[in-house]
């Protein structure tokens, strides 16, 4: 897994899946249900932490699902292709509205499932359906009410359970691609800027509490920096637990966080909720940060 995922970190899959169709996933899906094992679902890996130990059963990739069409107003594309490559298919069919979101890491799918976004806004704003599959191959669409979706969290059916297919989206005809095109550029160098690729991360390692940012707090306890095997506190964003290096494990990364949780915890009371997810194989008694 280590080759999947944006940290570089992490074991060995028991069985993977890279489907192109929805009949393919469905294909999957029997297939690990015949077997009784356990099924992961994995957009562009970057937002997750995989144990060293690896994942037992069958992780379904989604990044070979990648098409997408337009209608009017109406933008769809399938849950594995980046969000940076949607932002730019858009715009290319002369419809904005992503723009502010360029730069941001992962899969379509990856976005929606985590609601990604920014001060200015959330993906959420512009979605209008997603379809999607459960574990027993049937086909679902969820329109957004405007309730499921809060601050980097989305009530999707069943969770983990169901497989993000396909993304609709309302987003405005324009004209002026050259200047939508500039606006995300201008996001993704705000991103390169602050240092958010210069070394393999998850992204942000904890949630924003109610308190202000979660790398500011970090910041001002003079975390920066701080470092546990080969995973380091970046310097350039507190909230990023880095492998500057490419010699992180997993359990470094886990620890790492473990120890800016305790220690925030301890000086000011704050208990950082983990926005990075834990996938595979980990001892759930040693987990707890």
């Amino acid at each position: 897994m280590s080759a999947h995922t944006s940290l570089g970190t992490g074991g060995f899959a028991d069985w993977a899946a890279w489907p192109s169709t929805s009949e393919q996933l469905r294909e999957a899906m029997e297939f690990a249900h015949s077997r009784n094992v356990p099924v992961t679902y994995v957009g562009g890996g970057t937002n997750i932490l995989v144990s060293d130990k690896g994942i037992r059963g069958l992780v379904i990739f989604s990044d070979h699902l990648t098409s997408c069409h337009s209608r009017g107003r109406l933008f769809c594309t399938q849950s594995g292709l980046s969000l940076d490559n949607a932002i730019n298919t858009s715009i290319e069919m002369g419809l904005t509205g992503l723009e502010l979101l360029g730069g941001l890491p992962g899969t379509v799918g990856g976005a929606i499932a985590g609601n990604a976004g920014i001060k200015e806004m959330t993906i959420s704003d512009v979605l209008l359906y997603i379809d999607y599959m459960t574990p027993d191959g049937a086909l679902h669409r969820m329109q957004n009410t405007g309730e499921t979706f809060a601050y980097h969290h989305s009530s999707f059916p069943g969770d983990e359970q169901c497989f993000i297919i396909e993304a609709g989206f309302i987003l405005n005809p324009t004209r002026k691609m050259a200047e939508a095109r500039l606006k995300k550029e201008e996001a993704l160098r705000r991103r390169t800027e602050h240092g958010h690729y210069r070394y393999p991360s998850a992204g942000c390692t904890f949630r924003n509490p109610v308190e202000g940012s979660a790398g500011r707090i970090i910041d001002n306890l003079g975390l920066k920096g701080k470092t546990v095997g080969g995973a380091q506190v970046s310097f350039s964003h507190a909230n990023f637990i880095i492998n500057p290096e490419g010699k992180a494990t997993s359990s470094d990364i886990f620890e790492l966080s473990r120890l800016i949780h305790e220690t925030v915890f301890k000086e000011t009371g704050i208990d950082l909720q983990r926005e990075v997810r834990l996938i595979g194989d980990w001892d759930i008694c040693n987990t707890k940060a």
